[in-house]
């Protein structure tokens, strides 16, 4: 009535206890790193985010008129048109016109602008903003900018672009969580 010897059988209690600790070490490095190479996880936003951000002093904008609306310590969203803002873009300027009344008492928080890539229609500005009271205007060149809508912080690190067929709820949805989450502006 001899069994098996009591070295021998705690030796493979041993390598049974070592094995359940290592073993989910191990997998989970190697999912760790297999998921590097991957897409991020828990993206929740709707637009291309910028990395890095484009800074909004170094676009060289500027203002045209009064209302000229790059200014710091508010969210801006910026319509950028490379010709006279007429189909796409003015369909995108109406989008954000309702997406900011939609926005209720974070309204305060937000400015719109358009930008104009080269030459200003001068023509069109004046019928734009019979359109659009209290959008911004400014002319920049083009380089980082480029037609669409962008979204910009506080701080003038533009952070988010979209295409002018996006320019309505992923936008909203996007901003929204941006305000909700922010401490500046």
């Amino acid at each position: 009535m001899s069994g098996p010897p009591q070295p021998r059988r705690n030796r493979r209690a041993l390598l049974g206890v070592i094995a359940v600790a290592v073993v989910p070490l191990l997998v989970a490095y190697v999912l760790f790193h297999a998921s590097r190479s991957a897409e991020p996880w828990g993206m929740t936003n709707n637009g291309v985010l910028l990395d890095p951000p484009l800074e909004l002093t170094k676009l060289g904008l500027i203002g045209i008129g009064a209302d000229s609306g790059i200014a710091r310590r508010s969210w801006h969203l910026i319509v950028v048109s490379d010709a006279d803002c007429v189909n796409d873009c003015a369909a995108a300027l109406r989008q954000l016109r309702q997406l900011h009344v939609l926005l209720n008492k974070e309204a305060t928080r937000v400015r719109r602008t358009l930008v104009f890539l080269g030459a200003v229609p001068t023509e069109r500005v004046s019928e734009l903003r019979a359109q659009y009271p209290g959008l911004g205007y400014a002319r920049g060149h083009p380089g980082p900018l480029h037609a669409g809508v962008f979204i910009a912080d506080p701080l003038g690190n533009v952070v988010l672009y979209y295409a002018f067929d996006q320019a309505g709820r992923p936008v909203l949805d996007d901003l929204k969580r941006l305000l909700k989450v922010s401490q500046i502006g």
